[in-house]
């Protein structure tokens, strides 16, 4: 996505540029996008978007400075950072008074973030898929 994201904003409008980030954040859990800037040259005014909509997802959003330049001023690189696995697992404790379909669909995210891919089958169990 890099060079095409941001980079010809003028074409791609806001709505395509939030979509193909969430596409990219489903099946990571890093998505960096460089450069920044629109083929003027200028910021591209669909960055808050993403950053917004990646934010409200609870993923952490940084722009950060990088050594390269591929053009005049376009040395900054969007990093999106999937939550990590403690934020969205409850404390032990709490466990015991979720209702079971809770748990399951936590077990679900669980399994389907693991690399290496996990599945679990209706009745609970986990099994690899590679």
């Amino acid at each position: 996505m890099s060079h095409l994201l941001f980079t010809y904003s003028e074409h791609i409008d806001a709505a395509a540029h939030r979509e193909a980030i969430t596409e990219l954040m489903r099946v990571s859990r890093e998505v960096r996008v460089f450069p920044l800037l629109t083929l003027a040259g200028a910021e591209s005014a669909h960055l808050p978007a993403v950053i917004d909509q990646a934010e409200a997802s609870g993923w952490i959003a940084e722009i950060l400075t990088v050594d390269y330049q591929f053009q005049r001023g376009g040395n900054r690189m969007l990093r999106l950072s999937a939550p990590p696995m403690s934020d969205l697992i409850p404390p032990e404790e709490s466990l015991s008074s979720m209702p079971i379909d809770f748990l399951h669909g936590l077990l679900r995210i669980a399994a389907e973030s693991v690399a290496g891919g996990l599945t679990i089958d209706a009745g609970g169990a986990c099994h690899a898929t590679r």
